[in-house]
């Protein structure tokens, strides 16, 4: 969240979604500007403590929101990620954009056909972050062959499920996969070609 300046000692806080107290006050903090539908977009506030509280409050409220509606493990591996990152000059690239927009990239280094290593990066939400890294990890230490047969249900399973409207996520983690694998076994067999890698 940006801050951004305003007279005096005031600061003004961005809003991304209406407050739930009532119109023109929220913890001694004044609104200062409504968009076109009357909506609060800003407001102006004494002391920055007020925004951390803010700002704690409403992470505190969409987490616990999450816990309720995703598995401990979704929840845990969007908040502290594991295997993400991009790895330097990798064995086999994948970059799939899924149907909600989402693109998810995996990297791997293989040795005697053995996933060494696998990270992922995303510009997704939540719950593909979760999926990035749930198929990064379960692809790390198997043979290509095993790591081919990593599809949406195993992604889903090991996560514990997601809802109806997120299930795609897994399926653009273990389709990004399954093209880093497919990129690898095509520099496996004609390796000049990686001298022309993008």
């Amino acid at each position: 969240m940006a801050l951004h300046a305003a007279e005096g000692n005031n600061v003004v806080i961005p809003l991304r979604v209406p407050p739930a107290t009532g119109v023109g006050e929220v913890e001694g903090a004044r609104y200062r500007q409504k968009d076109e539908r009357g909506v609060y977009i800003s407001m102006v506030t004494d002391d920055t403590s007020d925004l951390d509280k803010m700002i704690e409050e409403t992470q505190a409220s969409i987490i616990e929101d999450a816990r309720e509606t995703f598995s401990e493990e979704v929840v845990n591996r969007w908040l502290n990620p594991k295997n993400i990152g991009k790895i330097e000059d990798p064995d086999g690239f994948g970059r799939v954009t899924g149907p909600c927009g989402d693109t998810m990239e995996i990297s791997l280094k293989v040795k005697d056909d053995r996933i060494t290593k696998a990270l992922f990066m995303t510009d997704g939400c939540g719950t593909t972050i979760a999926t990035g890294s749930m198929a990064a990890d379960l692809t790390t230490g198997k043979d290509i062959k095993e790591a081919l047969k990593i599809s949406q249900e195993v992604i889903l399973d090991a996560l514990g499920g997601l809802p109806e409207d997120s299930r795609h996520c897994a399926l653009l983690a273990s389709n990004t996969l399954k093209e880093a694998i497919k990129d690898y076994l095509a520099y496996k067999r004609d390796p000049w070609k990686r001298v022309y890698r993008k």
